[in-house]
Parts: C-alpha cells; sequence; structure tokens
C-alpha cells in the first residue's frame, strides 16, 4: 500500500513538474467618502488602592457613556475591547515595591456621522484630575459601512486585470495561455491606518482646546488582490 502511495504521489508531482506557469498579481481599487468614524479609546484610572483605581476608571466609562448617548451612538456600536487592572511598581536598587494600581478600559466607538467627529473628541476630554483617571485617544479611523460590497465587485475587475497582465507576459515570451492554475485572494489590503493617538486630558490641559478640534477625513481606498498562476503552453 505504501509504494502505491509513493508511486502515485511520484506521477502526481512528475506532472506538476511539466506544467509551465505564468504567475500574476491583480489589483482593483475605489476611493469612497467615508461615512462612519470608529474611535479606540482607553479610559483610565488609578489610586493606591485596586478598589479606588477601579472607581475612578468607572467614573470616566460613565461619562463617556453620556457622551455616547449625546451623540446617539447606538448600543451596538460602543464595544468594550479589553479590560485591565494590575499593580504600578517602583523599581529601586533591583527591588521592586507596589505603588499604586491602575485600571484600564478599552473601548470602541463607531459614530456614523462624521461631520460630528471633531466635537466627539473635544467631548471625549476629561476634567479628572491627571493623577487619578483620563481618555486616551489611541487612533480615528475612517471607514465605510458597505466595504463588503465593493470588493466582491472589486475582486471581478481585478481578475481581469490579472488576465491582461498574463497575456502580456504570455505574448513576450511566445506563449499562450490554456487555463487558470491557480487562483487566491490575497489577504486583505485595507488595514486601518490610525491617524490619532494622543492624551485626551492633555489636551484638556492645554491651550489646543481653546477651539473646537478638527479632522479632515479624505476618501477611503479600498483595495482587493488576487493571485493567479495560468498554465501556459
Amino acid at each position: 500500500m505504501n509504494r502505491i502511495i509513493f508511486i502515485i504521489l511520484t506521477l502526481c508531482l512528475q506532472a506538476y513538474a511539466e506544467i509551465s506557469v505564468i504567475a500574476v498579481n491583480g489589483f482593483a481599487e475605489k476611493s469612497v467618502d467615508p461615512n462612519m468614524v470608529v474611535l479606540q479609546i482607553e479610559i483610565w484610572g488609578k489610586s493606591t488602592q485596586a478598589k479606588a483605581a477601579q472607581e475612578n476608571a468607572a467614573k470616566e466609562y460613565q461619562r463617556i457613556k453620556s457622551v455616547t448617548d449625546k451623540f446617539k451612538i447606538k448600543k451596538e456600536d460602543l464595544q468594550t475591547q479589553g479590560y485591565n487592572l494590575a499593580p504600578e511598581y517602583n523599581y529601586d536598587k533591583g527591588t521592586q515595591r507596589i505603588v499604586g494600581h491602575r485600571a484600564t478600559h478599552a473601548i470602541s466607538m463607531t459614530l456614523r456621522k462624521t461631520e460630528d467627529a471633531g466635537a466627539l473628541i473635544d467631548a471625549l476630554s476629561s476634567n479628572m484630575k491627571m493623577d487619578i483617571g483620563g481618555v486616551n485617544i489611541q487612533s480615528i479611523n475612517w471607514d465605510y459601512d458597505k466595504r463588503g460590497s465593493i470588493e466582491l465587485t472589486l475582486l471581478s475587475e481585478a481578475v481581469k486585470n490579472a488576465r491582461l497582465e498574463g497575456d502580456e507576459l504570455a505574448k513576450a515570451s511566445n506563449s499562450k495561455i490554456k487555463s487558470v492554475f491557480k487562483l487566491s485572494r490575497v489577504a486583505d489590503m485595507n488595514m486601518p491606518v490610525p491617524v490619532m493617538s494622543r492624551s485626551m486630558k492633555a489636551m484638556a490641559d492645554s491651550q489646543e482646546m481653546a477651539s473646537a478640534s478638527e479632522v479632515s477625513a479624505g476618501p477611503v481606498k479600498i483595495k482587493v488582490q488576487v493571485y493567479i498562476e495560468y498554465a501556459i503552453q
């Protein structure tokens, strides 16, 4: 039985080795105006006692909840991404000593009215004492809620573009495309790009908050890439 399997694998490898292919990548892209803003924020509280650190973070969370109500952010558009409570240490001469505790609550929020982004950033600013709690904005990403349907359309275009390139390569090598030998979509090219990362408490304590914050979106580029191997003769 093992000999039979070995023979079959050998024949398959020989057949594969006899196939000549042209490998190409196909791309397609479309720019759309964003209709949503996704903010990643971190609420934090600290104190010498763990319970007090949690309470300080909880106070900030309740304030953020009232902000989301004001901006009509839906419940499903406000999601906890993580929660952490950990001691803070002071290191001195090779030894460590607990000097306090810090509670952090990571949240993702989606704003559907992009024109309110600047006002929302201002509203997120904390008035708590900097040594007990605050809010950090980790990133702001512009997006489009019908990205999936656009990507499906772009897939067809990407395959067509790949074929055009394959035909040119075949022509240049005096070959002819017989069929598609392998086809796959390349990993997602639409990774969100953070455009802001700063402490909202620091903003509140600076002169920057004297006027309303302004943020610019620009178009959102939706990209698709495919990888194709064409069997040639």
